[in-house]
């Protein structure tokens, strides 16, 4: 009997998770969108369309949203951003990585993670202007990126930075 409680309290997280999913899932495929195709505009669309409990909390089929994309975006799940002026470039790149350098997909997302705002910075309401990246603008970039957030323990945005630029 223990064991079965336990079990069942150890599973109701992940049991709420599943359905908040399925639920998002056809709420999705009522727009005709496919989670591959789906991003955070529509997940906070999806949340929005939730009612609030009298003490302002989501329902419960909607509990465990925001940690979705975080943890579906290496399998290209609700990890659609919006196009930007910059990602035809990113676009380029990552087809660079895994056709040249034969790196993974999973350090692929961390490489992402780095160049989208750094070739976001160059962006002046339209394309990339790459006269503007002087060494100067990669040494800020890498300096705020690692004083200001949280540096990952491999080098990545360093690392990140020079594989870019060269």
């Amino acid at each position: 009997m223990f064991w079965s409680q336990t079990f069942w309290t150890l599973a109701t997280p992940t049991r709420k998770l599943v359905r908040t999913a399925s639920a998002l899932g056809d709420w999705l495929a009522e727009r005709k969108l496919s989670p591959a195709d789906a991003g955070k505009a529509e997940l906070w669309a999806y949340m929005a369309t939730q009612r609030r409990t009298p003490a302002g909390r989501l329902p419960e089929g909607a509990v465990g949203l925001t940690r979705l994309p975080a943890l579906l975006e290496l399998m290209g799940i609700l990890s659609k951003q919006p196009e930007s002026p910059a990602d035809s470039s990113l676009r380029r790149f990552e087809e660079h990585l895994a056709n040249v350098r034969g790196v993974t997909p999973a350090t692929q997302a961390s490489y992402r993670h780095y160049v989208r705002p750094f070739v976001l910075g160059l962006c002046s309401g339209g394309a990339p202007d790459w006269s503007k990246m002087t060494s100067q603008y990669i040494s800020e970039f890498v300096l705020r990126e690692t004083v200001w957030h949280e540096p990952r323990k491999d080098g990545s945005c360093p690392q990140c930075a020079r594989s870019f630029a060269s």
